[in-house]
């Protein structure tokens, strides 16, 4: 989700409207509406500044907003429970390992077929079938890869 999705999907969660949420954030009651229009569009990005006071007014953490940080433990847990709010996605532990489920009722057609294509290539890699230099390059060019070999597959 991109941050005006995020701020959209916030303020429907508190019942706000846009003007609400705008002048809570301490913006300008004459354009409040029209401005968080723009951010929730994507039109316009806020500053960082903006988007602490956007997350306080919807009182959130700031870097549930934020686009997440992929080299922070907090940024990660923002993108699994970005996960868990679209997908359906569940974490469960057992003796060993930590599991995250998705709900594939939530998964929509290009998603599932990504990932049903991401467990046949790693299904290749572990039976040997596919060299982990294969697999990382499947990896590092996905969605093209795949929609090149879908492409294939039409064509066929």
């Amino acid at each position: 989700m991109t941050v005006g999705q995020r701020i959209k999907y916030f303020r429907k969660q508190k019942g706000m409207t846009q003007k609400q949420l705008a002048v809570a954030a301490g913006l300008p009651e004459h354009n409040a509406d029209v401005r968080i229009t723009q951010y929730e569009s994507g039109r316009r990005t806020a500053r960082e500044t903006l988007q602490k006071a956007l997350a306080k007014a919807l009182d959130v953490s700031p870097t549930a907003i934020a686009p997440p940080d992929m080299g922070s433990a907090g940024g990660v847990m923002q993108i699994l429970f970005m996960m868990e709010d679209e997908y359906g996605m569940s974490v469960y532990a057992d003796r060993s390992r930590l599991r995250l489920v998705f709900d594939k009722q939530l998964i929509d057609g290009e998603l599932g077929g990504m990932l049903a294509e991401w467990i046949s290539m790693r299904r290749r890699m572990d039976n040997g079938s596919l060299t982990r230099e294969e697999y990382n390059n499947w990896r590092y060019n996905v969605p093209e890869v795949i929609t090149e070999e879908r492409k294939k597959m039409v064509m066929i």
